[in-house]
Order: C-alpha cells, then sequence, then structure tokens
C-alpha cells in the first residue's frame, strides 16, 4: 500500500486549489449577462478547445522532454492572464482573447500532473495503486469545486455581480503556483535515458510509434468522448438551475431578488454535486473490486452519461426541471467515476515515461470532440432550445459510441 507522505498531500492540495475556479458555477449565466447569444458562447467554448488542440502536442512533449513542474508553473500564468481579462473586459473579441489564453493554460497542465503523480508512484515502488492514488487526489479537486461553489455563490449573492469572481479566482492560482514550485526537483525531470535527458525528438518517435494504428487511436477517442461531452455540456445546468429558481414556490426565498434566487440554488446543487463527485472519485476503485475489466466500465459510463444527458434534456423539454436537474447531476458522478479508470486505461497504452505525451494525445483529441459538441449545441439552442440541443446531441454520440467500442481489457 502507498504511503500518504508530504508528497501526496501537495498533489491533494494542488487538486483543491486548481478547482477553486470561483467564476465555473456561473460561467454561461455571466456570458449571457454581457450580452452573448448561446451560438457565440458556442465558439467561445470551441475556441477554447481548438487552441488548448493547438498547443497540446508541443505542450505534452516539452513536459516530459524538459520539464513537467516548469509546463505547470507557464500554465498557471496564462490562468491568471486570461482571468484578469474576464474580469476587466467586455464583449465577444474580448472574451475570445481570454478564453485563448485559458486554452493555451490547460493545454500546459493537461496530463503534466498526472504523470508527475505516476512517475512519483513508479520511483516509490506504488505503481499497483495507480487507480486508488488518483482518486484520492482527484477527490480533493471536486472537494474544492464544491467549496468554491458556495464561496462563488456568497461573493455573487452579496454583490450581485459576477465580473468580481474572476479577481477573487486569481488568489488560489497564485498560492498553487507557490506549491508547484515547492515540488522536489527530481520530479521536475523529463524522460532519462542512459544518464541523459530524453530529446523531444525521441519523445515524438516514441509517441508516433505508439499511436500509429487504428486500435489505440480506437481506444483513445472512446477515452476522450466523456470527457468532451461532459466539458462541453456541463455548463449548462446553469441555465436549466435558473428556471428552477424561478419555477419552484420556495417561500423562504420569496423576500429575494431574482439573481439572488438563482444564486442560492446554483451554491447549494454546486455543492451537493460536488460532495458526490467527490466521494465517486474517492470511490471509483471499488468498482474494479466488482468487476476487474477496464474496458467493461470504459464503455459501460460511457453509454450511461450519453443517456442521463438525453433523459435530463427530455425531463427539461417537459417542464420536469427538478428531476432534470437531478440526472444531469448524476452526469457529473458518473464523469467522476469513469476519470480515474480512464487514466488507469490510458496508462496501458503510454508507459509511464512518455505519459504526459500519452494524455496529451488524448486531450488533443478531447479538444476536438469537445468542439464540435460546443458548436452543436450552441447552434441548435439558439434554434431550438437547451434542452432539445443537449437530446440530439447526446443521441448522435451515442450511435457514434458504437464505433469506438472497446473490446479487450
Amino acid at each position: 500500500m502507498y504511503r500518504k507522505d508530504v508528497q501526496y498531500y501537495k498533489f491533494c492540495l494542488y487538486g483543491f486549489l486548481k478547482n477553486l475556479r470561483f467564476f465555473e458555477p456561473f460561467f454561461i449565466l455571466f456570458l449571457r449577462y454581457k450580452g452573448l447569444s448561446f451560438t457565440e458562447i458556442g465558439v467561445l467554448y470551441a475556441a477554447r478547445e481548438i487552441t488548448t488542440n493547438v498547443f497540446e502536442i508541443p505542450s505534452g512533449l516539452m513536459a516530459d522532454a524538459v520539464g513537467r513542474k516548469k509546463s505547470l508553473l507557464f500554465s498557471y500564468i496564462l490562468y491568471i492572464i486570461s482571468y484578469v481579462i474576464f474580469a476587466f473586459g467586455a464583449g465577444f473579441w474580448i472574451f475570445l482573447i481570454a478564453i485563448i489564453f485559458y486554452g493555451m493554460a490547460d493545454a500546459f497542465r493537461s496530463g503534466t500532473n498526472k504523470a508527475m503523480i505516476y512517475h512519483y508512484l513508479e520511483v516509490k515502488g506504488w505503481s499497483d495503486y495507480k487507480v486508488d492514488y488518483y482518486g484520492h487526489t482527484r477527490s480533493c479537486s471536486q472537494l474544492g469545486s464544491a467549496l468554491s461553489s458556495l464561496a462563488a455563490a456568497f461573493i455573487v449573492f452579496t454583490t450581485e455581480n459576477y465580473t468580481s469572481i474572476y479577481l477573487y479566482t486569481i488568489v488560489p492560482y497564485v498560492l498553487g503556483f507557490v506549491l508547484i514550485a515547492s515540488y522536489p526537483s527530481w520530479i521536475d525531470k523529463g524522460i532519462k535515458k542512459k544518464g541523459k535527458q530524453q530529446t523531444a525528438r525521441e519523445v515524438l518517435g516514441e509517441f508516433w510509434h505508439t499511436i500509429k494504428d487504428w486500435t489505440a487511436l480506437r481506444h483513445l477517442t472512446n477515452l476522450s468522448l466523456v470527457e468532451a461531452y461532459f466539458k462541453a455540456l456541463k455548463d449548462y445546468i446553469q441555465p436549466l438551475i435558473k428556471q428552477m429558481a424561478f419555477a419552484l414556490p420556495i417561500v423562504w426565498l420569496g423576500a429575494l431578488s431574482g439573481k439572488q434566487k438563482i444564486t442560492v440554488w446554483i451554491g447549494i446543487v454546486y455543492f451537493v454535486v460536488y460532495l458526490l463527485t467527490s466521494y465517486a472519485s474517492r470511490r471509483s476503485s471499488q468498482l474494479l473490486k466488482v468487476k476487474s475489466n477496464l474496458a467493461f466500465w470504459v464503455n459501460g459510463l460511457l453509454v450511461i452519461a450519453l443517456l442521463l444527458g438525453m433523459t435530463s434534456g427530455i425531463l427539461e423539454h417537459y417542464d420536469r426541471l427538478v428531476w432534470a436537474v437531478v440526472v444531469f447531476m448524476l452526469i457529473f458522478i458518473v464523469h467522476n467515476l469513469r476519470k480515474p479508470i480512464s487514466v488507469a486505461y490510458l496508462n496501458k497504452i503510454f508507459r509511464t515515461e512518455i505519459f504526459a505525451s500519452g494524455v496529451s494525445t488524448q486531450n488533443q483529441i478531447k479538444t476536438l470532440l469537445t468542439a464540435v459538441i460546443s458548436l452543436m449545441i450552441g447552434a441548435l439552442a439558439d434554434h431550438l432550445s437547451v434542452a432539445l440541443a443537449i437530446v440530439v446531441t447526446s443521441f448522435i454520440l451515442l450511435i457514434f459510441s458504437l464505433f469506438i467500442w472497446v473490446r479487450r481489457n
């Protein structure tokens, strides 16, 4: 069994601070408040993913060949720049610049911390506990999201201002920057080969050797689909909660303004859902005790997530708003049950030394899928409704999932 040493708690604290994104529970409402249409919101989401896609493999190669800690620190600088622009900017084109910085930051962050965790476990001889260890650190991330939602709700409730939450988000990211800088120096190394750091060209050669066959590519697409679906879909719970806030006749909320009612419900729903996802991440390894086949869970949880999306959209369309929110919350839980299992499955494809490049490859596929899904939902939402956009998109992806089925463990 692994030991909960100082670095374990640093990994956990990293996840906690990273997820103190106070703007996240209000992101779509913030953009709608600023006058953006759902199509423009879809374009922003797509721009973020395309930017991440462009920088994904170069950032992974840099993390493996130059230094993972340096890559992570650079990403935090980009995040802070993005938050400043969102806080003081206005209009679609300014927000487009902010989202591009955010997408670049995501590219340099994604996979890097996971690679450091897996490298750390390998050095310590704890590689057999990857799912459990990563599930615990991800659980702290979700706990951070839960507390972040309450803090964000308090900020918006007292100020009735969506903009200020971006300034508050800068604080935990500065603390995160300091925390990452305190990681041990040896964990910053990329690949070593015969005592020397491996070059980016060598990393690229090994990376290409891994993904050039269709089977590996199909597996990566399968692992990416739920990630992309969730990332494109998750913020659409906000307009759903907004509808629910006005529909429910709760007496003790009667004296509040419309924005305050929405804020209270968003705080409650996000807090509950992230507590549940924190528990789900921590307990995801228990699924493997029920059935140890990773492929079984990778496929099964993919289908469940898409069916839940369709169900939530149908319930919203027929004004069953409370049940629609409950089912939508289940998508968060399924995503967090699947995430540690997906990471473990990915590690079966990419060996630890080039794991950051492997994760970056998966993320590149994920960002392409997220861009397509975001544009699809945004365009359909403006022409139909958010509910029907989710139903149609989920159905299309359910059919697509049949072509990327994982058939072996």
